[in-house]
């Protein structure tokens, strides 16, 4: 099945800002509330970090399949990541990792390399948290 992806996306917007003007109609006073008492240095520093452990997943994978001989830029790597980072939220759980290294894979990165970083980053998860859990 074929389909032109400009249109798919422009439709997808248009439900988006929908949405968006739709929310600021029905709940606008309660979204402004929630910016009125903020102070916009701490939620800019915020959202900044927020981005931060995104940058480093990323520069794992860009790090870990260089090592493994892989000739892949961390702007590809940065790619895949924007391109596939909403699967993460389908049920499941696996749908990350499989978007990413389709992506990935079709940019010439080998099957053995792919499967490699998924037993590591699984692996590095364990510890890491029961790291952040041994801290709450």
């Amino acid at each position: 099945m074929t389909y032109n992806k400009n249109f798919v996306s422009r439709i997808y917007l248009l439900i988006l800002m929908g949405i968006i003007i739709w929310l600021l109609i029905s709940r606008g006073s309660d979204i402004l509330d929630i910016f009125s008492d903020a102070r916009p240095i701490p939620l800019i520093a915020l959202v900044g970090f927020a981005f931060l452990p995104f940058f480093a997943n990323t520069a794992f994978w860009a790090i870990a399949l260089k090592e493994l001989g892989e000739n892949v830029t961390w702007r590809q790597v940065n790619e895949a990541a924007l391109k596939t980072t909403l699967t993460r939220y389908l049920p499941g759980g696996i749908w990350l990792f499989a978007s990413r290294s389709l992506f990935l894979a079709n940019q010439g990165v080998t099957k053995r390399s792919l499967i490699t970083l998924f037993g590591l980053e699984n692996l590095l998860a364990i510890p890491i948290a029961v790291f952040i859990g041994s801290l709450l």
